[in-house]
């Protein structure tokens, strides 16, 4: 047989060494399966940033408890915690308010931002929020959320009268050469829509009220410890900021309150500036009344002064603070803008008043339970919020509560949005109070002490 007829032997047991071409092809193929991998993951990692906070809203926590009858209504949850609420609309139909979102979240937005900013591919700005805004109506029906674009936090909020726009006043996030800063603001937003306006001012500054025309935000800022040191007036459609009229050397100011005709603007001034880290009391020295149309101010009445708010009619209830014995009490009076002298009431409201509020003719107050014994440091008690009248002092009760946090009158003054704030066991979450049609009357059981230094 012819050993050219048969084929060579091979070993099969030998690997087949590749030359250097194949090699370096090899490599090639798992660095470009590499990259493609690392490629889709960042597309998904960004994607996910940019939808999930638009596409993902935090769910609003149910009620959790049962009405509660009060002296002045009932009293029904619409939420539980953690809900802050902030304002009601103009209709006096919704609440609005800001809600947090969860925190794990937050932490997987940080953590995903960070790793974007490790590979430098990180947005300048910050993709998460930590807040929204929320708006459910008075029956508890209809709740929504909705997140603000831009990355733009809401931290305090404003109606604007007859709209169902806002001034919400905002936090952002930005890194600058690798350094993060902290942005604020005030926008105006309309929740219907879901539309960003207008930024309307530039830093940590507070809205505090619309003008009644809804033609003009109030808004306050602060000093370095705190301390309101200026009122500010700007104008929604043009932009145009103003300085309210304030005295000539103030030392420090409350927050401006807005007459019903939107030209005035009534503020307490002080005497001294608080000093840093001491926490008392600051005693009022007289009312100022400020005039936005002639840029003018004046001084209407001095002397101790609690609170204040406008009347329809264009007068400025006050209040007063009094002693009887160990007990500390309060006492209303009325003042015409145009005048210089106070009418105060012959009666005395039981508490100290801490803050008040008026709509459609109704007054109402939060009176704290105020003991001070001649030796040791003035012991707080409960607070509770009670109805009065203007026209002779008479008080009744609405809510008898353990503590309370949050309150807000709707404009038409037919209900009470309250929370007992967000470490209340007693009334957590936001609850309505609808108020009954009974206004203050002068019944003589439900009728404050009389005034001794009227007697």
């Amino acid at each position: 047989m012819d050993s050219r007829l048969e084929e060579p032997a091979t070993n099969i047991t030998t690997p087949r060494v590749p030359g250097p071409q194949g090699a370096r092809r090899s490599t090639c193929r798992v660095a470009i399966w590499v990259g493609l991998a690392l490629g889709v993951e960042c597309l998904f990692i960004v994607a996910a940033v940019r939808l999930y906070p638009r596409y993902r809203a935090p769910r609003l926590p149910p009620p959790t408890h049962a009405p509660i009858v009060q002296a002045g209504g009932t009293l029904r949850q619409l939420l539980g915690p953690p809900i802050d609420a902030a304002d009601w609309s103009s209709d006096g139909k919704r609440l609005l308010f800001t809600c947090d979102d969860s925190p794990q979240r937050l932490d997987l937005l940080a953590h995903t931002w960070d790793a974007l900013n490790i590979v430098g591919a990180a947005p300048e700005i910050f993709p998460g929020t930590m807040w929204c805004l929320g708006v459910i109506s008075a029956d508890g029906t209809n709740p929504r959320v909705t997140r603000m674009p831009q990355g733009l936090n809401p931290l305090a909020l404003r109606s604007r009268p007859g709209s169902s726009g806002i001034a919400v006043s905002t936090l952002s996030f930005r890194v600058k050469k690798g350094r993060a800063i902290n942005e604020f603001g005030i926008w105006t937003f309309d929740l219907a829509r879901g539309r960003l306006g207008k930024r309307l001012v530039v830093g940590p500054t507070r809205p505090e009220s619309w003008s009644p025309d809804g033609r003009s935000v109030l808004y306050s800022v602060h000093g370095r410890f705190q301390e309101l040191i200026q009122n500010r007036v700007v104008d929604a459609e043009t932009g145009a900021i103003v300085d309210v009229p304030a005295p000539a050397k103030p030392q420090w100011m409350d927050r401006g309150q807005w007459s019903p005709d939107s030209r005035f603007s009534a503020l307490r001034w002080h005497t001294y500036r608080p000093a840093k880290y001491k926490f008392q009391r600051w005693p009022c020295r007289g009312l100022w009344i400020a005039d936005l149309k002639r840029m003018t101010a004046r001084l209407i009445s001095t002397g101790h002064i609690g609170l204040l708010c406008w009347l329809p009619d264009g007068r400025i209830l006050l209040t007063q603070s009094v002693r009887t014995g160990e007990n500390e009490a309060s006492r209303m009076g009325v003042i015409n803008p145009g005048g210089d002298h106070v009418a105060w009431s012959s009666r005395l409201l039981p508490g100290v008043c801490s803050d008040m509020q008026q709509a459609c003719g109704r007054v109402v107050v939060r009176l704290v339970l105020l003991r001070c014994p001649r030796a040791g440091q003035p012991r707080a008690g409960k607070s509770n919020l009670w109805q009065v009248s203007p026209q002779d002092g008479s008080v009744r009760r609405l809510t008898k509560l353990q503590s309370l946090g949050y309150w807000e009158l709707s404009p038409r003054g037919d209900k009470i949005a309250l929370s007992g704030g967000p470490f209340s066991h007693n009334l957590p979450g936001v609850w309505i109070l609808q108020l009954d049609s009974v206004r203050a009357g002068p019944d003589a059981s439900r009728q404050g002490p009389a005034d001794p230094a009227t007697k």
